[in-house]
C-alpha cells in the first residue's frame, strides 16, 4: 500500500480526480442557484403583469417586458393568457393553464364497477417518472407554443408567439412587441456565443434556463393541482370558488419563499387579490386562514413527494357533475361531493 501511495502517477491522479469532483460540484451549485435566481426574475415579471410592483402600469410593463423577454417568455401574450387563467380558475371547461382530463378524453367508460383501469394507465414507476421529468422540463415551453395534452377542443388557438392566434386577435401589437423582445434576446445570445463560445453560453445561461423552466412548472403545478382541489361546471363555478381552488405549499421552505417571491407559499391570497404585492401576502394569508377555516387549503408535504403524489393521483375527472374531484389511475377519488354520500 505504501508503494502504491508513493507512486507518482497515483499521487498525481488523486488530486486531479478530486479537482474534477470539486469543479463539477461547484458548477452544480451554480446551475441550481442561478436557476433559482432566474425563477425569481420570472416571478418578478409575474408581479409586473399584475401591476403589483409600482403604481404605474407602464413602469411595471417595461420592467416585466425586460425580465420575461430575457427568460424567453413573451410578455404581453402571456399577460393576457394569464389573465384568462385568473378569470376562469378551476372552471372545468374554461380554465386555460391547468385543465383536468376527463373520462371521455382518456377513453374511459362511465361504468366504474367494470372498468379495467390498467388498460388506460401505465403504472410502471419508471415510465411514470420519465413522463414526469419530460413534463417538468418541456411543459412550460410547450404551453407557450400552444401544445396541449388534455385533448380538449378549444374555440381558440393559443400559441403565444403568433398574432393570428384567435386568443390574441385583438392584441396584435402586443404579440408583435413580445416577439421582438424574444428576437432581440435571441440575437444577444447568438452574439454571446460568437464571442465567448456556445459552451459558455450553455453553462452560464442555457442550463440554468432549462432548470428555471422546471421550477416554474413545479411551483405552478403544485399550487393548482391536488386530489382535494375541486373543479366546477356551469352555475356551480364562481370567481371566489375558483380562487379558493388553489393550495398553499411550503416549497423549499425559506429558500422557496425568498426566490419564488412568496408565490408558492401564499398562492391562495394571490388569486383572491392579484394586485397585492408579494410582500403583503403573508399577512393577508394569516387573516384568510382565520376567516376561511376549513375552506383554506394548505399542504406541508415535502416538495418532491407532493409532486409525485399529485402527478400519480390527479389523472382525470368525471365527465358529468357540477363539482368534480380528481381520480387516480384506479378510478378512486380522495374527495366526494357531499350530495354523493
Amino acid at each position: 500500500m505504501t508503494d502504491i501511495a508513493n507512486d507518482p502517477s497515483v499521487s498525481q491522479y488523486l488530486p486531479n480526480s478530486y479537482m474534477t469532483v470539486i469543479r463539477w460540484g461547484l458548477w452544480s451549485l451554480y446551475f441550481f442557484f442561478q436557476s433559482l435566481i432566474f425563477t425569481g426574475m420570472w416571478f418578478f415579471g409575474h408581479e409586473a403583469i399584475h401591476n403589483a410592483i409600482s403604481r404605474y402600469r407602464r413602469v411595471d410593463d417595461i420592467l416585466g417586458f425586460i425580465l420575461l423577454s430575457f427568460l424567453g417568455t413573451p410578455y404581453y401574450s402571456w399577460q393576457f393568457s394569464h389573465s384568462l387563467h385568473h378569470a376562469h380558475r378551476a372552471h372545468a371547461e374554461k380554465e386555460l393553464a391547468f385543465v383536468p382530463e376527463t373520462r371521455a378524453s382518456r377513453g374511459i367508460a362511465e361504468d366504474q364497477e367494470h372498468v379495467d383501469y390498467t388498460d388506460h394507465f401505465e403504472d410502471a414507476p419508471l415510465y411514470t417518472l420519465s413522463m414526469l421529468i419530460l413534463r417538468q422540463f418541456l411543459g412550460y415551453p410547450l404551453f407557450l407554443l400552444g401544445v396541449r395534452t388534455d385533448n380538449r377542443k378549444l374555440d381558440s388557438f393559443i400559441c403565444h408567439f403568433l398574432p393570428p392566434s384567435s386568443t390574441f386577435k385583438n392584441r396584435y401589437n402586443g404579440v408583435i412587441i413580445s416577439d421582438i423582445g424574444l428576437l432581440v434576446m435571441g440575437c444577444l445570445l447568438f452574439q454571446a456565443s460568437q464571442i465567448y463560445g456556445m459552451l459558455d453560453v450553455l453553462k452560464y445561461y442555457g442550463i440554468p434556463w432549462i432548470l428555471c423552466n422546471n421550477w416554474i412548472v413545479l411551483v405552478t403545478y403544485l399550487n393548482h393541482t391536488a386530489p382535494n382541489i375541486p373543479y366546477y361546471r356551469g352555475k356551480a363555478w364562481s370567481i371566489p370558488r375558483g380562487a379558493l381552488s388553489t393550495v398553499d405549499r411550503d416549497i423549499f421552505g425559506g429558500i422557496g419563499r425568498f426566490f419564488f417571491l412568496n408565490a408558492a407559499h401564499f398562492h391562495v391570497a394571490h388569486h383572491l387579490f392579484p394586485k397585492m404585492p408579494w410582500y403583503h401576502l403573508p399577512e393577508a394569508t394569516k387573516h384568510l386562514k382565520a376567516f376561511l377555516g376549513d375552506g383554506y387549503i394548505y399542504s406541508d408535504e415535502p416538495t418532491f413527494k407532493a409532486l409525485w403524489k399529485s402527478y400519480t393521483q390527479c389523472q382525470f375527472v368525471d365527465d358529468e357533475g357540477d363539482v368534480v374531484f380528481y381520480r387516480n389511475s384506479r378510478g378512486e377519488t380522495a374527495m366526494r361531493v357531499a350530495t354523493e354520500s
